[in-house]
């Protein structure tokens, strides 16, 4: 490549598609062409684009990833801690839960360096529901699987006011935290993935000499990975914004159509096979699963995908099918009111169902005007204005629901 590289040198377009084809030949050919060619301003500006190194910035990162590490190793170790009193029964699993959210809200907070001010917020809004769960007497009860069920919403808020800093209105940042949860869904599947393998061949091994170390191994290992990677690929996520931007996109386009035709097939089957929501409780409450993935999906695809006027029909459609299947779920779990009575979970999942029905029809609305304007802002606009009111009930929920019932 020696040669190829001097005979382009007055030529930036061929050196461009050279240093494409082969970056790291073509970065050491350069570097040993050039003590013994002539330093022209296209051979200097090479040079500067090849070589050069920001110390400020190298410190920086490197500061920023020996906090990660001790952040990641601290959670690791006191998820394992908390397991192992929950193992002895002295405190409730659900804390294994605020640990871990807790220390990748933890993360943030020391990157972004938050006001006293916001500290203050975090530290009280974590400390009331904190006490408020762990003084649940009934742990069985209807009421107590529901408050369970909304702490990771309230953590996962935490977290994102913790990401937002002291730009909580900002709707950028907002969509950045909506973009930084796929990605980081994306990468934490993939190391996952890799660590279901390490497992598998570990566990192999050891069985190979007799050994069953499947106990210590996933009480251990496991559960200390578990909650340090979460840190890790925060970490990874964060610092290396491209390390899955062009995954993502990609898993968008494909999940969006796919789930597009597997939600109308089911829709279709549902209404072949007479299946009823407004009698048959674990239906509805299927309803309602589906219903949540569907919407996680379909944000996931509006925030991933490009300006394709055909994805953008592919999610206004995917969005519709959420709103009907939200409606039916809305229609069965009142008529589950009006015939049964009041319940904690019937008024959870009719909340919960009102909460996501407005969300899905303001989308919808602003699918409308996107059509008509050609202003994807509004789309996003109309996303992340709606985020906090998860988090409000997800309090209410907590707080509120076991004085109530």
């Amino acid at each position: 490549m020696n040669h190829t590289i001097q005979e382009y040198l007055t030529q930036p377009n061929e050196l461009e598609k050279l240093y494409r084809k082969d970056t790291k030949q073509f970065i050491r050919s350069f570097n040993e062409l050039y003590p013994m060619i002539e330093h022209t301003e296209i051979v200097e500006v090479w040079n500067e684009r090849l070589n050069f190194k920001d110390e400020a910035i190298s410190d920086f990162n490197r500061k920023e990833f020996y906090v990660a590490i001790l952040i990641a190793f601290l959670s690791g170790l006191t998820t394992r801690l908390v397991f192992y009193f929950v193992q002895e029964n002295s405190v409730n699993p659900i804390n294994t839960v605020f640990t871990i959210f807790g220390f990748l809200a933890i993360y943030f907070i020391i990157k972004n360096r938050l006001t006293k001010q916001r500290l203050i917020l975090l530290f009280t809004l974590f400390g009331i529901v904190f006490w408020s769960v762990n003084s649940i007497q009934n742990t069985s009860s209807d009421v107590s699987i529901l408050v369970y069920l909304h702490v990771p919403i309230f953590m996962w808020i935490l977290i994102g006011i913790s990401y937002l800093s002291n730009e909580v209105k900002n709707n950028q940042k907002r969509l950045a935290f909506l973009r930084f949860n796929g990605e980081f869904i994306v990468l934490y599947t993939i190391i996952a993935l890799s660590g279901i393998i390490l497992t598998g061949i570990t566990m192999q091994l050891f069985y190979m000499i007799n050994l069953d170390i499947s106990e210590f191994y996933f009480t251990n290992i496991v559960l200390f990975g578990t909650a340090s990677i979460s840190i890790l690929t925060t970490y990874l996520v964060d610092s290396n914004s491209n390390i899955v931007r062009n995954i993502s996109p990609l898993i968008a386009k494909l999940f969006g159509p796919l789930v597009l035709i597997t939600l109308i097939l089911f829709m279709m089957m549902v209404i072949i096979t007479g299946q009823n929501p407004f009698m048959d409780r674990d239906f509805l409450l299927m309803f309602n699963i589906i219903l949540l993935v569907v919407l996680a999906i379909s944000i996931f695809s509006i925030i991933e995908s490009n300006e394709s006027k055909i994805t953008h029909y592919i999610n206004c459609a995917l969005i519709t099918i959420a709103l009907l299947i939200d409606l039916s779920a809305l229609f069965a779990i009142l008529f589950r009111l009006s015939s049964y009575g009041l319940t904690p979970n019937r008024c959870a999942v009719l909340g919960i169902n009102l909460i996501i029905g407005i969300h899905l029809l303001g989308i919808l609305k602003s699918y409308i005007k996107y059509f008509k304007k050609n202003e994807i802002s509004i789309i996003y606009k109309s996303i992340t204005d709606y985020l906090p009111l998860y988090g409000i009930w997800s309090i209410i929920v907590i707080l509120v629901f076991p004085l109530l019932f």
